[in-house]
């Protein structure tokens, strides 16, 4: 799946083998071919998976009953000011069952292996020169293009519904306090301040002021809750205020100066959606948060034999292009180009085939 700021931006049905768009602005500022082509990108990670959950399964010496998972997450983060985009940190890695099995070192632009499994593939993969240069430049390159795209589309239908905000009180334990608590609701973090407010004032950690987690509401909006413990014999103007700085929203609600039941505890349930992952034998994750875009960069790619799998199938194709976060169009190739193709490279081997210089 892909996600963006919290937010599930596309998924693969694999009941009805399909790349489908979870936001309306990804439908909208994306063709036809672009799905198509994402979705046949994602029937051969499929493949992948079940080909790489075979290899794992033999090198850890586990049997068809018990479920294994596989995960594979990259990205890039960037820092964008104003106009101008700096890449920062690239993702490349890998997990099998809950823990860590490989991941690309940037730095050093070799593989980092946790035990011997996944050392056996970080040896033949870091004899491929190719493939961590390919590695690189994608990381740094089309991930960064693709992270851009995205946050433009985003912005450019971004209206955003104004937002619920809440501002109550609970019990503390010192009887003689109570927490006034400030929770905003129904809100896009992008670009969005919430915070209390007492006479004109911020309140800071300096003042006790503590803040939850940003959650999702499960339909694409978000919640957050503010708190701060104040005596009970504390009268002042506190408000609590939302401000959406590109639209120029402003949200803000006062406290009414009631103080709570001693007796009495008040309980706010907030639902949440959890989205539910489908696995394939193992699990593709494509991580966009904010500023963080993970996509595979891969082609449908023919499999024969049970050692060959999909890991970095990619069509080096510079003109053509990439048609999905994480998938190249699959063009083929003439013969003046003189570019490298990883055509097979899974857990057990990595082959590459380079045109003349």
């Amino acid at each position: 799946m892909g996600v963006l700021d919290g937010n599930v931006i596309d998924y693969f049905d694999s009941d009805a083998q399909k790349k489908v768009p979870r936001q309306k602005w990804m439908e909208k500022e994306l063709d036809k071919s672009y799905w198509e082509k994402g979705t046949e990108s994602r029937k051969s990670k499929q493949q992948w998976f079940k080909v790489n959950i075979n290899i794992l399964k033999t090198r850890y010496r586990q049997n068809d009953s018990d479920i294994h998972i596989l995960q594979w997450m990259h990205g890039c983060d960037v820092d964008i000011n104003h106009d101008q985009t700096t890449f920062l940190h690239g993702i490349d890695k890998y997990s099998y069952d809950g823990a860590n099995f490989l991941a690309f070192n940037e730095n050093q632009e070799i593989w980092d292996a946790r035990d011997d499994a996944a050392r056996e593939t970080k040896t033949r993969w870091d004899k491929v020169q190719v493939l961590r240069e390919y590695t690189m430049a994608y990381l740094q390159k089309e991930c960064v293009t693709w992270l851009t795209r995205f946050l433009e589309f985003q912005n450019k239908n971004e209206i955003p519904a104004k937002p619920d905000l809440y501002v109550f009180t609970t019990g503390a334990k010192d009887p003689r306090n109570m927490v006034l608590k400030c929770m905003a609701t129904g809100f896009t973090p992008t670009n969005t301040v919430h915070q209390i407010k007492v006479g004109g004032r911020v309140l800071t950690r300096v003042d006790g002021l503590h803040s939850t987690d940003i959650l999702p509401n499960g339909d694409g909006t978000f919640q957050k809750t503010d708190y701060v413990e104040i005596p009970r014999s504390d009268n002042s103007d506190y408000y609590c205020e939302l401000i959406h700085t590109p639209s120029s929203l402003r949200v803000v609600k006062f406290w009414d100066k009631k103080a709570p039941d001693n007796t009495t505890t008040i309980l706010l349930a907030v639902g949440i959606s959890l989205g539910a992952v489908i696995l394939i034998g193992g699990l593709l994750i494509l991580v966009i948060k904010k500023f963080c875009i993970g996509k595979p960069k891969d082609s449908a790619v023919s499999l024969s034999g049970s050692d060959k799998g999909l890991l970095k199938d990619k069509d080096k194709n510079k003109d053509s292009g990439s048609q999905d976060s994480g998938l190249s169009s699959q063009s083929s190739k003439s013969n003046e180009e003189k570019e490298c193709e990883m055509k097979l490279c899974d857990l057990n081997s990595c082959e590459v085939d380079c045109g003349e210089p």
